[in-house]
């Protein structure tokens, strides 16, 4: 009850800056007419994340403003550092609803941030969307401005248990780390599994301080009581290469199945160069033929460096789609935006094909499988 209270005291303190009692009217009456740059907020743990999400938006943003705009109007990205965390997350969104010209925001990264802070872009009648939040509270609140462009959890999880299916793992450990994301996979995939008659032999939790102490201990006693075929790990990074940094020390061989928390260039960095058992759920494949991708990766890799992550390649999309949105509806009005959104037959990206339902949630692109061998993320087919 005291959280409620909080948020409507906020929301109460924060319409006191617009003009009337509805401040989304006010936003979108303003937007109807404006003919300046178009304001979208991008929201992220900018210092400390480990992907190369903004890079992403900025080429995306770059290239969009070279082939002159939208609606003839160039962009301007407000980058704002959430930390990863859910108070400062609001502070942000409220530093953005208080830009009356602000119509859109890419974000939150993580899905915690994201789910707090939604209720409040809806609120002030901002159009957010995210590009890496899979959580299903995300669209399960019914509010009509709030997007992913990412598959949701339960994606993940039957793609994941198909895969195990696949492979004959026929009994699993389950190793997830205590926050709700890593909750809901672990959930799902279990669930998942039993349907498919794999058998679940035990689950234990990890805190997100949690190192090789804690690990070795769980391992040790997974190995002594248990005979299984594979590990599915619900987690982030760094931790969750840690544990299997340690599940290799102590002799534990066997597969480790995992979603996209540590889909990420890091984890390369992070494990042995002689791992080649684990496998990670992405929604990105670089050396996907498709013309649009070879581009990409071309055009990313020769302004950064590197060749693009899974994240580089989301962030990019969701851009793109948001600017394309804009061009359709001929507005940028964030309810226009929105119904354009919805009511269209599909948005083309790097990723694949993005068809949104009535909540917001995304229809595709394709989950696919990298097999971490010799180094690198390499595409499994199964």
């Amino acid at each position: 009850m005291w959280r409620i209270i909080l948020w409507l005291t906020m929301l109460a303190l924060i319409a006191s800056c617009f003009q009337s009692d509805n401040p989304a009217e006010n936003r979108a009456r303003r937007a109807a007419k404006a003919k300046g740059n178009i304001l979208v907020g991008a929201a992220g743990p900018w210092v400390t994340l480990d992907r190369m999400l903004w890079q992403g938006i900025q080429l995306a943003a770059e290239e969009i403003d070279a082939n002159g705009g939208i609606l003839g109007r160039q962009l301007q990205i407000v980058k704002e550092d959430d930390q990863g965390s859910v108070r400062e997350g609001q502070i942000v969104a409220e530093r953005l609803a208080k830009n009356p010209d602000m119509v859109a925001v890419l974000g939150h990264v993580d899905s915690y941030v994201s789910v707090s802070t939604s209720i409040l872009y809806e609120y002030f009648g901002i159009l957010m969307l995210s590009p890496t939040s899979t959580s299903t509270k995300l669209t399960n609140q019914g509010l009509r401005r709030v997007f992913r462009i990412v598959p949701e959890t339960e994606a993940f999880a039957k793609t994941l248990a198909e895969l195990c299916e696949v492979q004959g793992f026929r009994a699993m450990m389950i190793y997830n780390e205590d926050m709700d994301v890593a909750k809901d996979l672990a959930n799902q995939f279990d669930d998942e599994a039993d349907a498919r008659g794999i058998d679940i032999l035990d689950r234990l939790t990890y805190e997100a301080t949690s190192g090789p102490k804690i690990f070795k201990k769980d391992l040790r006693y997974w190995k002594e009581m248990f005979t299984f075929d594979a590990i599915f790990l619900s987690g982030t990074l760094p931790e969750a290469a840690l544990f299997i940094e340690e599940a290799r020390k102590q002799g534990i061989m066997v597969p480790i199945v995992s979603g996209d928390g540590i889909d990420a260039p890091r984890l390369l960095e992070l494990v042995s160069p002689e791992e080649d058992s684990i496998f990670v759920a992405t929604t990105f494949r670089s050396i996907d033929d498709r013309q649009e991708v070879q581009a990409f990766v071309k055009d990313f890799s020769e302004k950064y460096g590197s060749p693009p992550d899974t994240a580089a390649a989301l962030g990019y999309d969701a851009l793109k789609i948001l600017a394309a949105a804009m061009e359709k509806a001929g507005t940028t009005v964030p309810d226009k935006i929105a119904e354009t959104l919805r009511t269209s037959q599909g948005w083309p990206g790097v990723t694949g094909i993005h068809i949104f339902d009535a909540h917001g949630n995304v229809m595709g692109p394709e989950i696919r499988i990298n097999r971490v061998a010799n180094g690198r993320f390499q595409h499994f087919l199964f």
